[in-house]
């Protein structure tokens, strides 16, 4: 078992080391003087706007950073488009509870990256701050880059108001300032401008995504560029293995509880996992289910040498994690971390102590079928196959207040990917 565990480690810690240098992808730049160039880019880890980028010729050799000074922009192969951006940005939240009593804009002159969204005759870029807020730029006939001006701020609102009493409510209230750059870049489709002020037209990219197509359909005007469309992928594993597990007794009112003392328990663990890689984060983030059956079984003494306690249990159990996956390379090895909860409930309960009564009285007569725990691990997928160790912390089987009874579980899994959409 020892063997087992130090041979997945270093599978696991090797492909993380090998992945390390297959970070960067396919791509083209396009320099502020000179022509496109082709090469290879570092992937944009994360969703905050990139304010440089790494770039090399060939995976052979060193790669050189650029900034938005000296880009005009630069595209993943099959992927996102990134415009330069040099210019004034809001700098308020947009978190609610960030918020100040001013209106006003402020705004102080930044360098990023920003992603193309739609490009044709109106054209449509959004970005992620440092600070987490987003910003919506627009553009007409390849013209200046201007972003669409929104705030979002507090109001004191006079709920009740008489002779005696008055009562203040604080309110959000939003700048769309937007809305009339808006009407007045689409005012040559005037029912389409008419549309922005008449209908509800939230600060939010699919929103002006769906706008600025229509612009572009009104006037004829063919779309160069459509942001592609990630909306997550579905992975379905069939996960089984082998899971040791430990429990003791631990009580200040009753010591004698302290003398309980199990054997390790090797069981079964089998399930069905569903991995969803959520959307643009190009697969390096997921959040996974699995539903599995976990055997517990073991023996125990109450400080004697004599075995006089009995466990016996099965477990229908529902893992929740947040996996990070260390490469988006899906044809080699691809190294993950995962922690997250545990909820287990027992579907078969046998506890008996036979040291009174040969017939067996149970363990504890408050036995805890709901159970619960914290859960980390680590693995690696290869192709179709993935192997993981996990390690469980719950709460264990004692429904007293007074006696608490700590579980801690190993598991060694071995996964086949059933299938993705």
């Amino acid at each position: 078992m020892k063997n087992a565990i130090i041979a997945v480690s270093l599978i696991f810690f090797l492909s993380a080391g090998v992945n390390a240098q297959k970070n960067f992808l396919p791509g083209m730049i396009m320099p502020i003087s000179g022509d496109t160039i082709k090469g290879f880019i570092k992937e944009i880890d994360g969703r905050i706007n990139p304010t440089s980028i790494e770039f090399k010729s060939s995976l052979s050799e060193a790669s050189k950073n650029y900034s938005p000074l000296e880009l005009k922009w630069f595209r993943f192969i099959g992927g996102d488009w990134y415009f330069s951006y040099v210019g004034p940005l809001e700098t308020s939240s947009l978190n609610t509870n960030d918020l100040t009593y001013d209106s006003t804009m402020h705004t102080v002159i930044n360098t990023l990256f920003i992603r193309a969204v739609v490009i044709g005759r109106a054209s449509l870029y959004y970005a992620r701050d440092q600070n987490d807020r987003i910003h919506l730029f627009l553009q007409k006939f390849g013209g200046d880059i201007t972003e669409l001006v929104f705030k979002k701020y507090y109001v004191d609102e006079i709920v009740i108001a008489d002779y005696q009493n008055k009562i203040v409510k604080r309110a959000v209230y939003e700048n769309q300032m937007y809305k009339g750059q808006l009407i007045r870049a689409f005012q040559d489709c005037p029912y389409l401008a008419a549309d922005i002020t008449s209908k509800p037209l939230e600060y939010a990219k699919n929103d002006l995504e769906i706008l600025f197509n229509s612009y572009n359909h009104c006037k004829g005007a063919k779309i160069v560029y459509q942001e592609p469309k990630d909306e997550g992928t579905l992975v379905f594993t069939l996960n089984t293995g082998i899971n040791i597990s430990n429990i003791k007794f631990e009580s200040s009112t009753f010591p004698s509880w302290n003398d309980y003392h199990f054997n390790n328990s090797v069981g079964f663990a089998f399930g069905i996992g569903c991995d969803y890689l959520l959307p643009r984060t190009a697969g390096k983030w997921g959040f996974f289910n699995e539903l599995s059956l976990k055997s517990f079984k073991c023996n125990g003494d109450l400080g004697e040498d004599q075995d006089v306690l009995k466990l016996d249990l099965l477990y229908l159990k529902l893992a929740t994690m947040m996996r990070y996956y260390f490469t988006t390379d899906r044809k080699s090895a691809r190294p993950y971390f995962g922690f997250g909860i545990a909820n287990n409930v027992a579907i078969k309960d046998e506890n008996f102590n036979y040291s009174k009564n040969p017939e067996g009285d149970p363990i504890v007569d408050y036995f805890r079928t709901y159970e619960q725990g914290l859960i980390f691990g680590f693995g690696t997928y290869y192709k179709r196959w993935n192997g993981e160790l996990r390690y469980e912390f719950s709460n264990g089987i004692s429904g007293y207040t007074d006696m608490k009874s700590p579980a801690h579980t190993a598991y060694i899994l071995l996964g086949y990917k059933l299938f993705e959409l």
